[in-house]
């Protein structure tokens, strides 16, 4: 029994990572998605990821990501895995900031 208790919360973290790591990706998607539809073609990046993010599906899903890596970090214990669900929340923001001038331009183009 003992062994199911030290093996358990390990499982359970990686698998919360895996998790929070896949709404990532589906929210870097849904933000380019956002933006090519609905984005301001005069802003610049920073100015579409704040639009983006207060008043569209970008804020939401962003959320759902926060909120996985919140119940990742709590279940984890290790500093490692603490670090990495963190990670991957910044990395999401960063990747939100970087696929906006492409969906900027895809409206602009298409």
């Amino acid at each position: 029994m003992s062994t199911l208790t030290t093996t358990g919360r390990p499982i359970a973290s990686a698998i919360l990572l895996a998790v929070e790591v896949v709404l990532a990706i589906l929210a870097v998607m849904l933000h380019y998605a956002f933006i090519a539809e609905y984005g301001i073609t005069t802003d610049n990046s920073f100015q579409g990821l704040i639009w983006g993010l207060t008043s569209g599906l970008s804020g939401i899903a962003i959320g759902v990501v926060a909120i996985a890596a919140t119940i990742a970090f709590l279940v984890s214990s290790k500093r490692s895995m603490r670090l990495a669900t963190m990670a991957v929340l910044v990395m999401t923001l960063i990747a939100m900031f970087a696929v906006t001038p492409f969906a900027l331009q895809q409206k602009i183009g298409g």
